[in-house]
């Protein structure tokens, strides 16, 4: 008989049992499936190359300061032009920053956009062209004073607003149906007139490691323009991408990198009192590093389950084979070989696998789709989740071996036939206990590992009741949350920031329903924001001393609206924000590490947020509120008010509101647009929202391991249940 004798073979036998080749079909492709679904995950955020050319040359850059405990620090722009004069083992280095901004159509309306400021360099470095335009040149970039808005102080004047514009693909369909007569357009952004020059090709995404904090896929790119002679090497924003040259290794770059980090520590006093440093890492490393350990563990979770099925599905065949043995041993006895017996054996496994395989796989693409609506914001790469070669390539290696797993044993038990036992057709007390011994230890490891899996779901459900307790400093409920952008043509100077502000703070104090209004930058658990040094009145002597801290900046009844306890001292006042008094509110976790055996209300700090640093008075301390995350957030916070840093007003609005905070989001709308209808409201939303985003990675681990371990001990208990019968 030939091997295709034997698969005929095979496939008749399976289709005179249809009840058992179902549940074994369906047990593996469960299985299978889990683990298709989630490889996706490992091969779009751990195995794939970035999207772009010769990703394997992109480095990310690096810095940090050690004295500060600060794992990364961005760069400042005269910082950027110092690194890409020095680095020649670079083809450049670039920069990348994301923003929210406004864009007003020709008919009346505005909307509000993602821009990424860039340096002009940045897609020669990352090695991308515009789908049809051009892209930026040096006179996109350079700085003229006549661009900046008059009245516009320093250090903010050192930054000229953008006179050209890209457009991703995406955003150019939408907003222009893809028209080609885009290019050469001027569109109104935020108050500036900017011409469109190119489009990206389409789905072009750029990612950076999460601490960066950037947009992978804004909107419309847009040219930094800077006066690197003036800027301030304080005003740090800019994330750094490199590409090496060909040929040359990280560790080669790296050792021209510390030469120069060296140079600059010695050049600059404070580099050197903080410890600082700047290293190259992998881009696509990281990237992926924040989530690398616990992709790895939900790999493992599905490789527990398809092991479950597997031994499932070797306890069935076992079960099978038992009572198909007299028609084993007359085979035999006819003169079928003990290897030929074996084989057609192992093609029945085979055929269950493979139709395991192609229903796991229908169901991986559910499973990729249920994937994308429960996975949370800030999952690398997840644009690439999807069923490719590589997943199908994986997935037929790993029917392979649940074949060999589920079909070797039971297979060379029946091949080796007692051939007098079986035709003298004892009675099945005389059956091997070696059979027995073999289904037992299936169900045995079949209970363990869905046990496993059921402690772990156990310590995840743990973990997010403990997140669901976590005190993050304020109350959420009945608070509604909302973002405004000013026109820069229409409110130039911070005087008319400051007017239009009051204004719209007073308008909505007076609505009806709201209880208190404040504002914040930036908002509690967006992870977003800025840090500054500080030091105590007796240590800003010394460089060495100053510690970074969180800044938040507020306005009006930001403390009482999100009932933030206050535990010491008082908060800002109308007379404080008027007379832009040298106040500052700090955390506990800033009081107990700077005055833990004295009260810290009248004590004075020495802190930096402009060119020269300012002595600041504590006249009251408050619970601390989590910036970025609900657990392990201790970073110490400096709140100030708005006038105090003289910026002009940003930040999020926050309302406590009488009900439902939904129920008020037309009338601010409303409220709002007749103030002035150029003023875009973003971001509107409950802060209960901000809270559910927050918990998002853990709800999705936990939602991951709870149907893993259900499945798993749906399985086991199926398994468990077929041996007894049996």
């Amino acid at each position: 008989m030939s091997n295709r004798d034997d698969l005929d073979f095979a496939w008749k036998s399976l289709r005179k049992s249809p009840g058992f080749a179902a549940v074994a079909i369906v047990t593996l492709a469960l299985g299978l499936g889990l683990n298709a679904a989630v490889f996706s995950i490992v091969n779009a955020v751990l195995l794939k190359p970035l999207d772009l050319e010769n990703p394997d040359e992109l480095v990310f850059v690096n810095g940090e300061m050690q004295v500060r405990e600060v794992d990364y620090f961005p760069y400042s722009a005269p910082d950027w032009r110092d690194l890409s004069d020095a680095a020649d083992m670079l083809v450049g280095a670039a920069a990348y920053n994301t923003f929210n901004n406004t864009l007003k159509g020709r008919e009346g309306g505005a909307e509000q956009v993602s821009a990424a400021g860039i340096t002009n360099n940045f897609f020669d470095v990352v090695g991308v062209r515009p789908y049809i335009g051009r892209a930026f040149n040096a006179a996109d970039a350079a700085f003229s004073l006549q661009d900046v808005p008059e009245g516009t102080p320093f250090p903010q004047n050192t930054f000229a607003p953008a006179k050209t514009a890209l457009l991703s693909y995406e955003y150019w369909q939408r907003r222009f149906g893809g028209s080609e007569d885009a290019l050469g357009q001027v569109v109104d952004l935020g108050g500036n007139q900017v011409e469109i020059v190119g489009v990206m090709p389409q789905g072009f995404r750029f990612d950076m490691p999460p601490e960066a904090g950037t947009d992978p896929e804004p909107d419309l790119f847009l040219p930094l323009r800077i006066d690197y002679e003036n800027a301030l090497r304080d005003n740090v924003f800019m994330n750094l991408v490199g590409r090496l040259k060909p040929g040359v290794s990280i560790e080669q770059a790296q050792a021209q990198l510390d030469t120069w980090v060296a140079r600059m520590s010695e050049r600059h006093e404070i580099k050197k009192s903080v410890g600082w440093n700047t290293y190259y890492r992998d881009l696509h490393s990281a990237i992926s590093a924040p989530v690398r350990a616990s992709v790895l563990i939900l790999m493992a979770a599905v490789v527990f389950v398809l092991l479950i099925a597997c031994a499932n599905v070797a306890n069935l065949l076992l079960v099978r084979a038992s009572s198909r043995s007299r028609e084993t041993a007359i085979r035999a006895a006819l003169g079928g070989t003990r290897s030929r017996l074996l084989r057609q054996m192992l093609m029945e496994a085979g055929i269950i696998a493979l139709g395991g395989a192609v229903l796991g796989l229908l169901l991986a693409e559910g499973g990729i789709r249920f994937l994308h609506a429960l996975g949370p914001e800030g999952l690398p790469m997840a644009n690439q989740i999807r069923l490719d070669g590589n997943v199908v390539l994986f997935t037929l290696l790993i029917t392979l071996g649940s074949t060999l797993l589920a079909g070797i044993v039971p297979a060379l038990r029946s091949s080796r036939t007692n051939l007098i036992d079986e035709l003298r057709e004892r009675s099945g007390s005389s059956r091997s206990s070696g059979g027995k011994l073999f289904r037992d230890g299936m169900v045995i490891l079949e209970v363990t590992l869905s046990f496993i899996l059921l402690i772990g779901a156990g310590l995840m459900v743990r973990s997010f009741i403990s997140l669901q307790s976590t005190d993050p400093g304020f109350e959420p409920d009945s608070v509604l949350t909302f973002n405004i952008n000013l026109p820069a043509d229409k409110y130039p100077a911070p005087a008319d920031q400051f007017r239009l502000w009051d204004q719209l703070y007073e308008e909505i104090s007076l609505a009806p329903g709201i209880e208190s209004v404040g504002t914040i930058g930036p908002l509690p658990l967006t992870g977003a924001g800025f840090s500054g040094r500080y030091a105590t009145e007796e240590n800003s002597g010394n460089l060495e001393s100053y510690r970074q801290a969180d800044y938040r900046i507020i306005k009006g009844d930001y403390f009482q609206t999100m009932r933030t306890e206050l535990l010491a001292g008082r908060v800002f006042n109308r007379d404080d924000e008027l007379n832009a008094s040298s106040y500052i509110v700090i955390d506990d976790i800033m009081a107990s590490k700077n005055f833990a055996d004295k009260d810290p209300i009248g004590e004075k700090l020495m802190i930096r947020f402009g060119p020269e640093p300012t002595l600041v008075e504590i006249i009251g301390v408050v619970h601390h509120q989590d910036s970025a995350q609900l657990q392990e957030d201790d970073n110490e916070t400096i709140f100030m008010t708005n006038e105090l840093l003289g910026f002009g007003p940003f930040g999020t609005f926050v309302l406590r509101t009488q009900a439902d905070p939904a129920t008020y989001t037309g009338p601010v709308r409303d409220l709002v647009r007749r103030l002035d209808p150029d003023v875009v409201i973003q971001n509107m939303q409950p802060m209960t929202d901000v809270m559910d985003e927050a918990r998002a990675p853990t709800w999705f681990a936990l939602s991951l391991i709870s149907i893993f371990g259900a499945i798993a001990l749906i399985l086991a208990s199926v398994g468990l249940y077929s041996v007894l019968s049996y």
